[in-house]
Formats: structure tokens, C-alpha cells, sequence
């Protein structure tokens, strides 16, 4: 059914016209991200809370506004109400508090920087600092209460950014049990009972201490940190890599050499250097495959898993990454044009 699908796709493409074809060379990627009930052809949650935010959302769309007071984000640390804002915890730099109209009713927060700024690029060294041991304390917490943890940046409109004149990085945790991020009751969250519960785990996880992890020697990521096939940059505790199973043509990997599987793992060396490299391949992307805006995140499920960043260039219109046909990716560049590209763009960075 794939072959005859992908022969259907390829046959209307020439019909269409032989330079479509010319042009592109396509990889087809298999591997389904999600597996799909026989009888379930779309997944929905229904979360009317969310309504107002939507409203504002698309307005915000039609007419976007450069005004400072006008921005929510910015009015929670101005704000002196910290309580009534569920901010949980404020830095030099940046501050933690639930994110108004969650994705899940266990744990949902937004760390976010003080300066009004839309870019994780835009930041300086002290504020991404700070920001990634606020990422790290918080996964750590989950993880000592027995919840995976999704954490990402939507930088840009066309990554899916409600507020992409605020950057804000949310930080989800839920429980194994559930297999989606997406998670709710019948009933709205009760935000109020999710500060309490929030600030509980916070303060139960100081008495917590987490065992290190041990190195896998069947780990794919260690396993490619002695081969050559595809890494673009190596620093001194981390490695760029072109993801082998990519949402988007660019899709990059900052991984640490050492096996860990949680942020709080990584010296701060290392978690400033993984930094420092994910600007770098943002910076590489906008070049080579015309990036304008980024899914920045990483996703821990497992306990033996090893840590890494993903960076997920988006384009404008770029509303669903790849275009899939049947259970098939296609990616209209080559590995190998991707990656001497990524490559000749940082050589020039570090030139």
C-alpha cells in the first residue's frame, strides 16, 4: 500500500510537470511518530476554557502589536501579585509560573525571560544561563515525582508560538501512564489546586536525591559519537547530528557524549555549551534551508533514554512540517545536500 501510494504521489508530480521532479530529490522516511488506532483516524481533546485565548490568539494574528503593555508575559513579572499571577518562582533574569490555559491537568508551566524579546537568539549568555538551570531544576523535579517531561520553545508564529512577541519555553509534566501531553478531565483545570500541587512537588524534590545514570553500550546516540555519518560539529561535551528520523528537512540533535538522561546530569559546562550549539544551528538553518522560526525542545519518557536537544527548523506556511502521504515522510532534500550545507555553515562560524 506504501509503494503504491508513493508511485500515485510521483506519477501526479510528473503529470504536474517533469521540473517538480528535476528539482527535488526526495527521501522517504517510514517510521511512523505516532501509532494510530485501526478505528481512530484523528486524535481530539476538548478543552473549552481555551476559547478566550483562542479569540485573542487570531486577533493577535490580523493585527500584531509591538506595544509593551499590551503584552501578557510582561505584565506577570511587572505584577506584584505573584500569587494571582501562579508565578512560582523569579530569578535575575527570567521566572517561572503556569502557563494560564494548560495542555495538561498535572503540571504545566512557562519559564520566560524578563527581557521582551521573541528569540532565544536575542538573549545574552547570562540570561540563556540562567534560564537552562531554571529548565533543568524543573525536569529534575519531575523526575523525582515520577513524571516525564516536555519541554519546548515555539519561536516564531510559523512554530506555533501563541505570544511570538514574548519568547516562553513550556515545561509539561505527566504522568507514565498517559501516553500524549495532551491531557485533560471533563472539567476545566483548576489552576489554583495545580499552583498548590506544583509548589508541593517543588519543595519535595529538595529531599530527593536521583541515582546517575549508566552508560548503555547498545545507546544509538553513544554509538554515534565515535562515528563520522552525519555529525556536522563536535564540541568539547556535546555533538550536532542530523536527527535520523527528522519532522522537518534540517532537524538537528545537540548531543551530550556522556550518557545522561536528564539536564541535571550535565555540568554547567556542558549545558552552556548545548546552548551556545543550538544557536549555532539555528543560525546555520535560516541559512540553508531559509528557517524563519524554530521548535526548540526535548522530550523525556524513559528513564534510560539519553538526553538530547531537538531543533526543528519551520518555514512560513509550514503549518504541519513534512508532508505525509500515507504513513510516508517526504523531505524534499537530500541527506547528503543537507548536511555538507550544515557543515560549510558552521565552518564559516568558526572561521
Amino acid at each position: 500500500m506504501k509503494q503504491l501510494v508513493l508511485i500515485m504521489f510521483l506519477v501526479s508530480n510528473h503529470l504536474i510537470g517533469m521540473n517538480v521532479l528535476k528539482k527535488c530529490s526526495y527521501e522517504l522516511l517510514s517510521r511512523l511518530r505516532t501509532k494510530k488506532k485501526d478505528n481512530d483516524q484523528k486524535s481530539f481533546f476538548n478543552a473549552p476554557w481555551r476559547g478566550s485565548y483562542m479569540v485573542a490568539a487570531t486577533k493577535s494574528l490580523e493585527k500584531p502589536s509591538a506595544n509593551l503593555s499590551a503584552c501578557k508575559l510582561c505584565d506577570k513579572f511587572t505584577a506584584s501579585r505573584d500569587e494571582d499571577n501562579y508565578v512560582l518562582e523569579r530569578k535575575t533574569y527570567n521566572y517561572l509560573a503556569l502557563a494560564r490555559y494548560p495542555y495538561h491537568d498535572q503540571a504545566h508551566m512557562l519559564v520566560m525571560p524578563y527581557k521582551h524579546t521573541g528569540s532565544l537568539l536575542l538573549l545574552d549568555d547570562c540570561e540563556r544561563k540562567e534560564m537552562i538551570a531554571i529548565i533543568a531544576h524543573i525536569d529534575s523535579v519531575f523526575k523525582k515525582n515520577k513524571l516525564n517531561t516536555f519541554m519546548g520553545f515555539n519561536m516564531g508564529r510559523n512554530a506555533g508560538a501563541g505570544i511570538p512577541g514574548h519568547l516562553h519555553g513550556h515545561l509539561i509534566g505527566y504522568d507514565h501512564k498517559h501516553e500524549s501531553i495532551l491531557h485533560f478531565k471533563d472539567k476545566p483545570v483548576d489552576l489554583t489546586a495545580m499552583y498548590a500541587q506544583v509548589k508541593k512537588m517543588i519543595e519535595n524534590a529538595q529531599s530527593i536525591k536521583m541515582p546517575q545514570p549508566v552508560s548503555d553500550l547498545h545507546c544509538p546516540d553513544c554509538l554515534n559519537k565515535s562515528q563520522t555519518s552525519y555529525i556536522i560539529k563536535r564540541g568539547l561535551f556535546n555533538y550536532v547530528a542530523l536527527d535520523a528520523r527528522p519532522f522537518n528537512a534540517g532537524h538537528l540533535n545537540v548531543v551530550p557524549y556522556v550518557h545522561v538522561n536528564t539536564i541535571e546530569h550535565m555540568s554547567a559546562d556542558m549545558q552552556q555549551e548545548s546552548m551556545a550549539l543550538i544557536i549555532q544551528s539555528c543560525n546555520a538553518l535560516t541559512h540553508v534551508v531559509k528557517a524563519s522560526d524554530f521548535n526548540i525542545g526535548f522530550h523525556n519518557n524513559s528513564p534510560e533514554k539519553h538526553f538530547k536537544w531537538h531543533i526543528i527548523p519551520r518555514n512560513q506556511g509550514d503549518v504541519s512540517c513534512t508532508e505525509v502521504i500515507g504513513h510516508i515522510k517526504i523531505i524534499s532534500l537530500s541527506t547528503e545536500q543537507l548536511y555538507h550545507a550544515l557543515c560549510e555553515q558552521f565552518d564559516k562560524h568558526d572561521n
